[in-house]
Parts: C-alpha cells; structure tokens; sequence
C-alpha cells in the first residue's frame, strides 16, 4: 500500500501528463488556425493584388496607404510615389470640389458607398478621368477605420462623350442655320408673292386645290384670300 503522500504525488502527475497533452493539443489547434489564416491572408492578398479593378486604401485623412497592381498602373508611378501622399494631391483643380464634397460625404457616414467622377492628375503630362467609389469600412486588424476606393479609367468613355456632345452642338448649330435661311427665304417668298402686280395662284399638281393665292388673285376673282386655299382650280373657268 502506497504512503498517502505518495498516492497523491501519483495523481499530480497523472493530472499534469494530461494537462500536458490537452495543452499539446491546443497548440497544435492553434498552429493550424494561425496556418489557416496566414493562406487566408495570402489569397485575399493575391485578390487585392491581381484584381481587375484598381483599388486604393486610404485612411480617413485620405492619406494613400496602399494600391493594388491596377490602380498601380493608371497612376504610372512607383508605389513608393504614391502612398503616403493624399489623393487630394493628384485631383485636378476642376474636379477638386466635387470629390471633397464625396470624400465628406463618405468619412461623415459609416457604410454609406459614394461615387464620384474626377479628373487625376498624375504629372504635368499624364491625366485621365477616373470614376471612384469609396466606402469606408473597419480594418479588423488593425481596429481602425479605413476608406476602400475602386479606381476605374473612364477617359475612354469621356473622350466619347465629347465627341457625341461636340457632334449634338454641331448639329444643333446646323438646325438653326438651316431654320433662319428657311425663315429668311419664307419672307422673301411673301414678299413677292404679296407685291407682284400679277394674279397668282399656287395649287396642288395631283389634286389641282389652292394652296395659297396673293391679294391681287383675291381683287382679281373678288374672292376673299382665306377662302381660296381649297379651290379647286378649274371652278375658275367656266
């Protein structure tokens, strides 16, 4: 028969060999969540890196704090060029007060997915026009709140547009010329018509009916002139 002493000592170290394996057991779960998540981590970045809209992370002060490969590529720069700078810095000064107006509106409410067309200016030389939608959004890893901005090229799309619009100027310019020289002609048509010293006449060829008759056709047949457009022509002869 074991001592007491001894039978307890027995027990400790039963109960701490089996703490030692539920313990082993943990770190194992452990290390295959952390594994999990590190390739979790890496596909979402391969994600953000490759996807096929360009994507900008700004913290709430609209400071750039990363790109992905797309947005890389519209901006033409080095990435060291363009984070850490604010992308307030690279709109265009027409566009500027439409997307502080966008960015107020998106740091201002939580959720609240804002879209804004502007023109970035790259360098003195490369600007286009960009479509941007910006929803601000918790970045859990860090506990803070950061703006998810999608960046699309839509110069293609202006240019277009200003060529319709150029082209619905043009042929607006053309209607109105063609409408006054119409207009003008018009007049100069009445005014012959109403001063020639002759009788005149003007009839439909198929149907022979007066369309249109001067004052002295009216004197001539003593015929009001609004009643003879509807005449038939050879009612004048007998």
């Amino acid at each position: 028969v074991l001592p007491h002493d001894s039978v307890e000592l027995k027990e400790l170290v039963e109960e701490l060999n089996i703490f030692q394996i539920e313990l082993e057991m943990q770190n194992e779960e452990l290390r295959r969540t952390q594994q999990e998540l590190e390739r979790s981590r890496r596909h979402l970045g391969d994600l953000f890196s490759h996807a096929p809209v360009g994507f900008l992370v700004l913290n709430p002060e609209g400071q750039i704090l990363e790109l992905n490969g797309l947005a890389g590529r519209h901006f033409g720069l080095p990435e060291q060029m363009v984070t850490r700078r604010t992308l307030h810095s690279f709109i265009d000064p027409d566009s500027f007060n439409s997307y502080t107006e966008a960015f107020r509106e998106v740091t201002c409410r939580e959720g609240q997915i804002v879209e804004v067309e502007v023109r970035l200016r790259v360098s003195g030389m490369k600007q286009f026009w960009a479509h941007l939608r910006m929803d601000m959004i918790k970045d859990y890893g860090q506990e803070q709140k950061i703006i998810l901005c999608s960046v699309r090229n839509i110069e293609r799309e202006k240019t277009a547009e200003q060529v319709l619009l150029n082209a619905k100027a043009e042929l607006m310019r053309q209607v109105e010329l063609r409408t006054s020289e119409l207009e003008a002609s018009e007049r100069r048509y009445r005014l012959l018509l109403n001063h020639a010293n002759d009788a005149i006449l003007v009839t439909e060829l198929d149907s022979g009916l007066v369309i249109e008759a001067n004052e002295q056709a009216s004197r001539l047949l003593h015929i009001p002139i609004g009643g003879l457009p509807g005449v038939r022509l050879d009612s004048f002869f007998a």
